[in-house]
């Protein structure tokens, strides 16, 4: 972005022009008024999504920075928390443009359900907070992006 540029026009464009979102999913993404506007996105353009849950480094203006929903592998209802979680009325969405209020209101949150999650929170992370290089959790995001990139590129 450059100064001046209109942050939803960025992400709209941003969004529709790439293959892949990797959605960092905390209890915070699901009331924070920006991650929402690029979720709408996302499941306007039909992308594919590799959904990663963060753990949780203390409270935030929209919740705890962290997934706090339960997940266990071959969850298939794990997005219901997001679900559960999503408060419209939560005063940190700052909702001063209604047609966005009205947006929303039809978040279709099941989307996510069709994309089985990385789950970050039992991971030993560097000081810096980054994944430890070639952990699992690394190797498995890499993995689903190359695995997608190839994919989409093999069928032009």
């Amino acid at each position: 972005m450059s100064f001046g540029d209109e942050l939803g026009a960025e992400m709209r464009e941003g969004v529709a022009d790439c293959e892949i979102v990797l959605l960092m999913i905390s209890d915070a993404f699901c009331n924070s008024g920006n991650c929402l506007c690029e979720f709408l996105h996302t499941v306007k353009n039909a992308k594919y999504i590799i959904p990663v849950l963060v753990p949780d480094k203390g409270a935030t203006r929209t919740g705890p920075s962290g997934w706090t929903g339960a997940y266990e592998a071959g969850d298939e209802g794990w997005w219901k928390h997001a679900q559960e979680i999503f408060d419209l009325e939560n005063p940190a969405f700052g909702l001063a443009d209604h047609s966005m209020a009205h947006s929303f209101k039809e978040i279709q949150w099941s989307y996510l359900e069709d994309f089985t999650p990385i789950d970050l929170r039992g991971e030993i992370l560097k000081d810096d907070g980054s994944l430890q290089d070639d952990s699992a959790a690394e190797c498995e995001i890499i993995q689903r992006i190359m695995s997608r990139f190839f994919r989409s590129h093999m069928a032009t």
